[in-house]
Parts: C-alpha cells; sequence; structure tokens
C-alpha cells in the first residue's frame, strides 16, 4: 500500500512523539549528574560530542554501544529537545531541533567517566523537516 506524504509525515511524528513519550515515562531518563568529586574519588567527566552530518536532519534516534559502561549522562543544549535510556551495555538517545535549522555539532554531548574508546554508533536514523527518514549511511558520528 503506498502512503501518501502526509501520512508519512504524521507517522513519523507519532513514532517520534511515542519514543520520547516511553522514554520520558521509564523514568531512566537523563539528569543533572555531578562531573567528579576528588573528595568521593570520582574520576571527572569528559564530554564527546555528537556530530549529525545530513544538514537536512532535523531530529535523530541512535543506538550507542558503550560495551565499558563508561557514559555516565546524555546532556542536550538549549537547541534540542531530548532524551536517553540506558539498557546496558547500550544506550538509546533521541533528539528533535527546536527550530528548523540543522543540528549543531556538540548539541549533544556524551559524559564519559573512563576510556571512551570503545563507545560507538551501533545504528541511528535521521528524519528531515518534512518528517521523511534521511538516506544517509552513517548520519551520525562520535566526536573525541
Amino acid at each position: 500500500m503506498k502512503r501518501s506524504l502526509l501520512q508519512t509525515h504524521r507517522a513519523t511524528r507519532m513514532t517520534l512523539a511515542g519514543l520520547a513519550l516511553a522514554l520520558a515515562l521509564t523514568g531512566a531518563c537523563g539528569g543533572d549528574t555531578p562531573s567528579g568529586d576528588a573528595d568521593t574519588g570520582e574520576p571527572p567527566l569528559t564530554g564527546l560530542g555528537l556530530t549529525v552530518l545530513p544538514t537536512a536532519a532535523r531530529a535523530c534516534e541512535l543506538v550507542l554501544d558503550d560495551p565499558d559502561g563508561v557514559i555516565a549522562d546524555v546532556r542536550f543544549d538549549d537547541s534540542v529537545q531530548g532524551r536517553f535510556v540506558r539498557r546496558a551495555p547500550r544506550i538509546a538517545v533521541s533528539f528533535l531541533r527546536a527550530a528548523d535549522a540543522p543540528i549543531d555539532a556538540g548539541a549533544v554531548t556524551l559524559q564519559a567517566a573512563g576510556d571512551d574508546a570503545n563507545v560507538s554508533v551501533r545504528v541511528a536514523h535521521c528524519y528531515g523537516s518534512d518528517g521523511a527518514r534521511l538516506g544517509d549511511a552513517t548520519p551520525v558520528e562520535v566526536n573525541r
């Protein structure tokens, strides 16, 4: 059955909205995490930025492999709305640009407490302003 562009757009928006709602309801979403404390012996957190390669992307969902469990938090700047859920050894991240503009490098930051060499993007999908999935094979990269 062929879908019209409007139907595809609505289905994609509903999927993204459903994903965001499900993530919010799990109670496992990211919040403020201390950035390390010398008194408690916690290592300081280092930031890894995510870069969204297609400039047409307005929303993305991805799964990160974190086999060593070093990602302590995922932070979103004011230009995006996002959520994350950890299910070791993976982290699901979804985010949406607040304006109809490209997603800035560093708008989403992974806070690592340890060696981040094994953190990688397992799968990622990004969507344009019309709600259509973009076809880039590797739409999101982790910057070290």
